[in-house]
């Protein structure tokens, strides 16, 4: 076991405080802007390993000078501890007042060792001036709001360290030895031993416990930050799903415009200039009659006006039917879809069928032109890319609700494939299907076909 002698202490208060200044200095590069009180205490364990330093080249019989400088760079040592703990606590650092008594006590100390003479005065007057430091010290601590084991028990090392300098001053002032030479191994009071012990107690004690309440402040601060930045995604997350709902809103309308102007447009195709072109055809055709019997060198001219607004009339009722392929009501879109399998299978490149339920009903025109919309994509991709030669066109209610499915004899694709060969049509599906609330699916395997499936959400 160590022996209590003033070598093996002060080696023990040098290494340790060496080591907790280069702890204290990192922290306070990390942690000096969030966590306070760092910096005085990292001074006072550096300025502790000063002090321990000029204790052990203190001469076998120390002269009054070197008595005063290793001691009062102790007391200086503690002193920004109690600064340290000052701020750490939140109250105002105090420097002013610090210097003042470090002054003081400098002044007072270094007339009663060069006045006296003698070292029992300035022993007490040494334990009477660190000892209030640590009271202080443990008074802080122990009037922290909240208080934990941590703070607690380090200010109960203030409170014994305290104590034990007191009991030395009692000693003093009733006539007990105190040794002139430090390292005198033959020092009859153990309490002169429990004295020097005291100040390596203090500082690795003190270290230990303000090294914990800083790990507490550290972690409280990372709790702070995460509940921050969790409050922070938090809101974000309702910003942009609000920004979603807003965008998803406004595409929905945008969507509805368009296809009400669509429908307008095909709407005046066919009533306005459908009924024109079909007038004007109406005239070419008796005008081409008149001028075969009074002019027959115009009848070419007059028959060819009669074509071309003939075909004028057909393109015309194309444009207005794509324009609003389904026509109003709850039977509209399967009528629509009729015509597309029909249209389909006389171009001859694929035979296209169509299978309803009777008790069909899509009585939202809106609704009805997405669905054919999809469906008219989906043909074109087969036509396109799946070279199947059959498709089926179902359109049905499956558990209560509207579901419409393409199903074809191609070759399938997967699900890279899609995207680089069907990649946009389909994307155009599903978004479609999106802005009238349906779900969209795929099955396909290479070779095996493919099932293209919306369904009402």
């Amino acid at each position: 076991m160590l022996a209590i002698d003033p070598p093996s202490i002060l080696i023990a208060t040098f290494l340790q405080a060496a080591v907790c200044a280069v702890v204290f200095f990192e922290l306070r590069r990390t942690f000096r802007d969030t966590i306070p009180g760092l910096t005085p205490w990292a001074w006072a364990c550096f300025i502790a390993v000063l002090g321990s330093a000029l204790f052990a080249t203190r001469a076998a019989a120390p002269s009054p000078f070197s008595v005063v400088i290793s001691n009062s760079v102790l007391t200086g040592s503690f002193l920004l501890m109690f600064i340290g703990l000052r701020e750490f606590t939140g109250h105002a650092s105090g420097y002013r007042c610090a210097v003042g008594a470090f002054l003081v006590n400098v002044l007072v100390f270094t007339l009663i060792v060069y006045g006296a003479g003698e070292h029992r005065a300035g022993l007490a007057w040494l334990c009477i001036a660190n000892g209030t430091i640590f009271v202080a010290c443990a008074f802080t601590l122990l009037s922290i709001k909240r208080a934990g084991v941590v703070e607690r028990l380090t200010g109960g090392v203030y409170a014994i360290a305290a104590l034990i300098l007191f009991a030395r001053v009692l000693t003093v002032v009733h006539d007990v030895h105190v040794p002139s030479n430090l390292f005198d191994p033959f020092a009859p009071l153990p309490l002169q031993k429990l004295y020097l012990a005291t100040f390596p107690f203090v500082v690795l004690a003190a270290n230990i416990g303000f090294m914990l309440m800083v790990n507490q402040r550290t972690r409280a601060i990372v709790v702070g930050l995460n509940s921050n930045l969790e409050s922070e995604v938090e809101k974000r997350t309702a910003e942009l799903r609000e920004e979603i709902a807003r965008r998803t809103e406004l595409e929905h309308e945008v969507a509805h415009i368009v296809e009400e102007e669509r429908r307008r447009i095909g709407q005046e195709l066919h009533d306005n200039l459908g009924q024109r072109m079909t007038g004007l055809s109406l005239l070419a055709e008796a005008l081409a009659t008149r001028l075969k019997a009074i002019a027959p060198e115009l009848l070419d001219q007059a028959n060819a006006v009669e074509r071309t607004a003939g075909e004028a009339v057909l393109e015309t009722r194309r444009l207005a039917h794509g324009l609003m392929p389904v026509v109003p009501g709850a039977k509209g879109l399967r009528a629509a879809l009729s015509e597309l399998a029909e249209s389909v299978s006389l171009d001859g490149k694929l035979r296209c069928s169509l299978s309803a339920d009777a008790s069909i009903e899509v009585e939202d025109e809106y609704t009805a032109t997405h669905l054919f919309r999809i469906a008219q994509e989906s043909v074109s991709n087969l036509i396109r890319h799946g070279h199947a030669t059959e498709a089926v066109i179902r359109l049905g209610r499956a558990d209560g609700k509207t579901t419409l499915s393409i199903t074809d004899n191609g070759v399938g694709f997967s699900h890279r494939e899609g995207e680089r060969s069907e990649g946009r049509g389909l994307r155009i599906m599903a978004y479609r299907a999106s802005l009238i609330g349906y779900d969209f699916a795929i099955e396909s395997v290479p070779g095996s076909g493919t099932i293209i499936k919306v369904s009402e959400s």
